[in-house]
């Protein structure tokens, strides 16, 4: 999948992440330490859901934002490569909850604290969403132009390692 221009859906879901990391304190201090929470990651779902979370630090090993929107996703039912996920009922939708297809991923961004912008996933999120998420689409930072631009996760891991199913 080819790089794409940037959608309002793209805008609102930036947006969204944006505001996530803006309402975590503590914000900027003299006495900033490395346990802030600097990154916050969004997710659209198919049927509309936005998924969010916040990165953990600590001196043992992190816990990336993306991956907290993953477990939280994986929580309320949507489906991925590993799980069949849970079809939920919605007022749209007349069809009978047996028939109706779940949600999966569609979509996800991930931004840095202070305004920093939006950064690209590191090496294990891509992994992890490869894994679980193969038709995900991701914004990423260009950082030869500078423009954000909606890839496809497989793109953005080439000759992926995809571990067979257990």
């Amino acid at each position: 999948m080819a790089a794409r221009s940037l959608t309002a859906t793209h805008l609102n879901l930036i947006e969204v992440a944006n505001k996530t990391i803006d309402a975590v304190p503590p914000h900027s201090t003299t006495e900033a330490r490395t346990t802030d929470h600097t990154c916050a990651a969004a997710a659209l779902a198919s049927d509309g859901r936005i998924f969010t979370g916040v990165n953990m630090f600590h001196y043992s090993t992190s816990l990336c934002a993306e991956n907290t929107v993953l477990a939280k996703a994986a929580e309320a039912g949507v489906a991925s490569a590993y799980s069949p996920g849970l079809a939920r009922p919605t007022e749209e939708s007349p069809v009978a909850e047996a028939e109706q297809r779940p949600a999966e991923l569609v979509l996800m961004v991930a931004v840095l604290s202070e305004g920093r912008g939006v950064i690209s996933p590191c090496g294990r999120c891509r992994q992890i969403m490869v894994d679980y998420h193969p038709g995900i689409e991701v914004l990423v930072l260009d950082s030869d132009t500078g423009d954000i631009k909606a890839v496809g996760i497989k793109d953005l891991l080439p000759y992926a390692w995809v571990p067979k199913k257990w």
